[in-house]
């Protein structure tokens, strides 16, 4: 009877570490090869959307309804910004782009 109870027991820490280290293994991702692309504002968005297709992920800096003018990055954007092909700026002299297009192109020189 002793050894049936160790048996069990045996068997339920191996089913339960079976389990735990089976939610560790990484899934392996779908390399996403689209061209990463970084735009100001919403409507630009479209505009980058429409000339790439599905051949582009486009990131809104600016999320709508926050004014451009006073906006600052969150150290994610940031990272999206250093990953990115391309940004694409208004160049109508917002707050935005005047304060941070100079700090982001230094950070990323290539």
């Amino acid at each position: 009877m002793k050894k049936v109870i160790i048996f069990l027991i045996f068997v339920l820490i191996l089913s339960l570490s079976i389990i735990i280290l089976s939610g560790c293994i990484e899934n392996p991702q779908k390399e996403d090869n689209r061209l990463g692309i970084v735009v100001t504002i919403l409507p630009q968005s479209e505009f980058a959307e429409k000339i790439g297709g599905d051949k582009v992920i486009v990131t809104v800096m600016v999320p709508p309804g926050a004014s451009p003018h006073t906006y600052e990055p969150t150290p994610s954007q940031l990272m999206v910004v250093s990953n990115a092909k391309m940004y694409a700026k208004v160049g109508s002299g917002i707050e935005f782009e005047r304060v941070w297009f100079d700090k982001i192109r230094e950070t990323n020189k290539d």
